[in-house]
């Protein structure tokens, strides 16, 4: 083998070293973000945790437009805040 092989052959070794360490942290981040939706919002798949986020979104325009009625109500009756 010469130096250049062996320098390349090396040098993807470590590469490798590198990805497989990054693989291992980005799967563990990934659990960790698992089990907090798990706890936090009851998901358990990216699916859910999708649906999940459009009916919070949901409920949160609902109570945006239920603010912005009792204001609405508040300053008829009362002038303005």
């Amino acid at each position: 083998m010469s130096q250049d092989s062996a320098k390349k052959f090396l040098k993807l070794k470590d590469e490798i070293s590198e990805a497989s360490l990054e693989k291992a942290q980005v799967e563990g981040a990934l659990k960790q973000n698992m089990k907090r939706l798990q706890e936090d919002f009851g998901v358990s798949t990216l699916e859910k945790a999708k649906r999940k986020l459009s009916q919070l979104k949901s409920q949160d325009e609902k109570l945006d437009e239920k603010i912005d009625d009792i204001e609405a109500e508040l300053e008829e009756k009362y002038g303005e805040l």
